[in-house]
């Protein structure tokens, strides 16, 4: 197996580069419908997280039965059926999957935003303290944002970061792709 110092990834990229491109701009697309169309983007997002939970129920259950043995048979199977029900009110609750996913990720933020202010306080006065602090203090208030207006957020914000990440996603592999542009020598 090769060393990852042996492999030439700029050459791999320069040889390929056609293909981050097609990549990079079939990414923005995707972001740019997804902002265009964000409750179609949440239900995306919706249905992808209810088929995980199905598919990891489905392999807990597997699991336990496979090592019904085992003292752990009895939270083992537990688990799986959390996550087979999950995913499937998940799946034929769309519309409510959707804000739960959106409450789930207004108190993700919350809490990342509070963290990341006590580590800035934490790390005061170093360099990139005061960025760090902004950082918590942007997710706290867009939680507060997206809480405030639940449950209409729902239908808007969850496609709207999807969007968001799939333009900077395809973004990065065109100019990864623009870097590794072959010099004529």
């Amino acid at each position: 197996m090769a060393d990852v110092t042996e492999i030439d990834v700029g050459g791999i990229i320069a040889a390929h580069r056609k293909w981050f491109i097609f990549l990079g701009i079939a990414l923005v697309v995707a972001g740019i419908l997804a902002i265009a169309f964000p409750l179609a983007g949440g239900l995306a997002v919706e249905i992808w997280v209810a088929i995980a939970l199905v598919v990891s129920g489905v392999a807990q259950v597997v699991h336990a039965f496979g090592t019904r043995q085992w003292q752990g048979f009895l939270l083992g199977l537990l688990v799986g059926l959390v996550y087979l029900g999950a995913g499937a009110v998940l799946w034929l609750n769309p519309l409510k999957g959707i804000v739960t996913l959106t409450v789930f990720l207004a108190v993700v933020m919350l809490a990342d935003g509070i963290l990341r202010c006590m580590l800035a306080f934490r790390i005061r006065p170093h360099s990139g303290w005061v960025m760090l602090l902004g950082g918590g203090l942007i997710g706290i208030a867009a939680a507060f944002m997206i809480w405030r207006q639940l449950p209409s957020s729902a239908f808007w914000v969850i496609g709207l970061l999807l969007g968001f990440n799939l333009i900077l996603s395809g973004i990065s592999f065109v100019m990864l792709a623009n870097a590794a542009r072959p010099t004529n020598s």
